[in-house]
This record gives structure tokens, sequence and C-alpha cells, in this order.
């Protein structure tokens, strides 16, 4: 589904970029500092020997320790990256939110390998990896300790206080393996603005434009509050209010995956190629919220059949896989644990109904293939304790993003089915009734099977 994300405008007057300085950043050959791979990055395909003349790559010594005076012992070192406008209107910091790489963004962007900015390749798009992550000093995470709280979620506190002395033995494990010492102390949201702002410095920028994706647009509003005066253009994405607490998150967390299961439920009802059709309104959803998120389980809210029905199964006699008997990629076996995790993790973002229903469908048939997921990653890891929500660049607001931090402008407010718009004083309206409204492919919901090209 194409989610309308809250999105933040911040703007203030114009200010035109210097011109690329030496000083401060140390420029790279970038063929001698390529990105790892990704999904969209292939490092391995490139050709090094013709890189774009407007990527370029550099270095950057800070604090690791902004309080304390900078030196040799008290120093990190960020890998930045730039793609540079033929004709610059002025620097555009980019956060892609999470612990995600930044750096390989620029590279994507340069190469063409992605559109993510196309209607912004006026500005000189400027990228880092936050410390503590890929070419910026990266913490040093093992896996190996991590297997202690991977386990199923706690139903006690005797098993809480086991996954919480894990969790501590997963923290000092970072804390005594990274360097330089004590630098786990400072890899949070102040550090990060405070990188931002060196960078900004170091390239002699007067004021910058930010866009902060998912959890950078949390470091990007941190960013304008410390340094309001080099405010350009702000547009933060999936912002949260820092004054939520833990219990409310939760809360919020279990409406809106109860909601998206009864969008997913509406859907089913207008498409008669899903196999709960013909079950007729709550066909999807009909026996123990404890399917969809580990904390519904505390809840009455509503009732999921079919889910159910493949959790107790998998809990009694886990769901055997034999692609993967032999494999170190997978388990061969799909627990109760597999399929809450995994259900929870295609509900998020855009939710593809459609293989979401298969995958249950199949399983349900005793094919719980859907559910192998491989082993964690070193990025899974970190971004574990990360409040995100995903950025995608195909969105319906996304020509209103362009065209704010293009002109500074505010958008008019505007109510469609694939995006509202709301202006300073006005109220945010209760969120609509799943079945009641359009879905399909048409109304912005993902459907593997049937794309569906949506101007905007």
């Amino acid at each position: 589904m194409l989610t309308s994300a809250l999105v933040v405008f911040l703007g203030a007057t114009a200010a035109a970029a210097r011109s690329l300085p030496s000083t401060g950043i140390r420029w790279t050959d970038c063929s001698k500092n390529v990105p790892v791979s990704d999904i969209t990055f292939n490092a391995s395909a490139l050709n090094l020997t013709s890189l774009p003349s407007n990527l370029h790559c550099g270095q950057l010594d800070v604090p690791m320790d902004y309080s304390k005076p900078f030196c040799d012992e008290n120093m990190i070192t960020l890998g930045v990256a730039m793609v540079r406008a033929a004709k610059s209107k002025g620097a555009l910091f980019f956060n892609p939110g999470g612990s995600d790489a930044g750096v390989v963004v620029a590279w994507e962007v340069a190469l063409n390998l992605s559109n993510a900015f196309d209607g912004l390749t006026n500005f000189d798009l400027l990228v880092m990896d936050v410390r503590g992550t890929y070419s910026s000093n990266p913490l040093n995470v093992s896996l190996e300790t991590f297997a202690g709280i991977s386990g199923p979620y706690p139903t006690n506190e005797t098993e809480f206080d086991a996954v919480k002395n894990a969790s501590a033995v997963v923290i000092q494990s970072w804390i005594d393996n990274s360097s330089p010492p004590g630098i786990i102390e400072h890899v949070g949201t102040r550090e990060v603005v405070q990188d931002y702002e060196s960078m900004r410095k170091a390239l002699g920028y007067d004021k910058v434009n930010f866009l902060g994706a998912s959890q950078g647009g949390s470091r990007a509003a941190q960013y304008a509050v410390t340094y309001p005066h080099r405010v350009e253009n702000f547009v933060l994405d999936a912002s949260a209010p820092h004054g939520l607490s833990i219990y409310d998150q939760a809360q919020d967390h279990i409406a809106a995956l109860s909601r998206l299961v009864l969008r997913a439920d509406a859907y089913c009802q207008s498409n008669s190629s899903c196999p709960f059709n013909s079950q007729g309104k709550g066909g999807v959803p009909k026996v123990s919220p404890s399917v969809c998120f580990p904390l519904l389980e505390y809840s009455l809210i509503l009732n999921f059949k079919a889910i159910n029905q493949i959790i107790a199964t998998a809990k009694e006699t886990p769901y055997f896989i034999p692609s993967c008997e032999n494999s170190t990629t997978c388990s061969p076996y799909i627990a109760d644990l597999d399929i809450r995790s995994g259900l929870q993790g295609a509900l998020l973002g855009s939710p593809d109904f459609p293989a979401i229903f298969e995958a249950i469908n199949s399983t349900l048939a005793g094919d719980a293939s859907a559910f192998v997921s491989p082993p964690p990653t070193i990025e899974d890891v970190v971004a574990m304790p990360l409040l995100c929500n995903d950025y995608v660049v195909d969105q319906p607001s996304t020509k209103i993003m362009n065209a704010f931090i293009n002109t500074g402008v505010l958008p008019e407010a505007q109510n469609s089915t694939q995006v509202t718009v709301y202006t300073p004083g006005m109220k945010v309206a209760p969120i609509s009734d799943p079945y009641k409204v359009p879905t399909g492919p048409k109304a912005g919901d993902v459907d593997s099977g049937e794309v569906v090209e949506i101007p905007f």
C-alpha cells in the first residue's frame, strides 16, 4: 500500500552554496572507496575507471565527544559523498533513516541506479554514513551474542529478566569491542546532528536543505532545533513525537496493525482471487489478535482465525522446510515465532496483501516456506532499537515534497485517495473505516500480481 507518511515541511529564505572546498574534508579517489553492495548496488559490476565526474568521495574527522577538546585521542572519521550539481541551487542533506548506509545513495544517484532525487538534481546532494556504521567508524557488533535475545517473546517476569540480561550481554560486548574506547556513548542523535553541522562548515554552505527519511526525520528535526539559522527547506518524513511513552507507542502500534488486518480483509472482500473471499467480511480476521504483533495478545480488539491456526500448529509442531534441512542460510523448521515475526514484517511499510493471503493459505496447507528468513545481519541487529517508517520515493507526496524543497512554498491543503495535506492550524481527521474506503491497486494498495501506474 502506498502509505501517506507524516511529512513536515520547514522553510527559510534562499541561500547560494559556495564552490566545492578542499579544506576540512579529505577528498579521496572514489574508485578506492567503493561502498559495500546492497540490493540495488552491485560494486563488483562497476567500471571503476570511468566513474561520473560529479561523484565526490571524502572523509571528515570529527570529535568522538563534542564536549571535549578535539584531538587525536578524541577523534573519529566519517565517510561522506556528494553528487555535485552542474548549476547548484544549494546543499541538500539526505539521511535515509535507520542505520541505513548513506554514502551508497550518492553512488546510486550518480550512476543512475536510482531515481529517488529526480527533480532535485539542481542541488548538491550530500550524504554520510552516520557514526558507528559502514565507513564511519563502525561499531564492532557480534552476532554470536545476539543469539540470546532472538527467542520467543517473554510471557512472564522470569522470561523477561532472561531476555533483559541477554540484552545487557549484547550491549556490553559492543562497548568492550568497539573503538575508540567509549564510542558507544557517542553514537546518538545529538552527535549525528553535530556531525551534519561539521559537514556544513567543512563545505562552506551558509544554509542547507534537508530531507530526513524515516528515522532521518528525527535527525533533521533535531538539526533544525539546534541550528535554526542554518535551515533552508526541510522535509521530515515519518516524524514521531519525542514525548510519547513506550506504552503509548505500543498501543499505537497495536491499533495500526489491527487496522491493517481490517484493510486486508476489506481488500479480500473486493478481490475474488483472495483465498478467504468466500468467507465474507471477517474472513481474514477471526480468532486471537496475538498473531499480528507480539503485544496484541494483551488486547481484545480483533480475532484472526486462519493466522492463529497456523501459529498454534507451529507452536505444537514446527513446520518442516525440506529445502533448508542442510542449509546454513535458513532453518529447516518454522516455529510460531517465525510466523509472528514474518507477518509483522509483511504488514509494515507497503504490505502486499495478496502475497500475505497466499502465505497464510499455503501454510494452512502445510507449506510454510513463505516464512523462511535468513539469519540476521549486522545491519538488522543495529537497526533493531529504532522506531522507523520506511520512506519510498514513488509515493504521491513525492511531487509535493520536491516542489517544496525547490521553492520553499508550503503545499495547499488537499484530501485525495492517495495523499492528504494538512496546513498549519488544521485538525487531523479521524482515520477512516477500512471497509468504507476504496481498496485495491488503484487506491494505493500493493498487489504483486497487478501493477498499476498511478500518475502524480
